[in-house]
């Protein structure tokens, strides 16, 4: 009984531990995508100077972002 019981527990714990990993890993690439397309929408409207900001952010805070500028 004590088996099943830390076996339980130790799926819970790797449940919540994948989907909180998961999680963050989801928003960190969002928020890479939302500054490479708010970048690309600027320049495009003609916005250099928000559109150069944008792209330094985005070199700043994803310095391996697979997105060429």
């Amino acid at each position: 009984m004590k088996n099943i019981f830390i076996q339980i527990i130790f799926i819970l714990c790797f449940s919540i531990t994948t989907v909180f990993f998961h999680t963050s890993l989801a928003k960190a690439q969002n928020t890479e995508q939302e500054l490479f397309l708010v970048a690309q929408k600027a320049f495009e409207d003609g916005f250099y100077d928000f559109a150069l900001g944008y792209i330094d952010q985005l070199l700043k805070e994803h310095p391996h972002t697979e997105r060429l500028v």
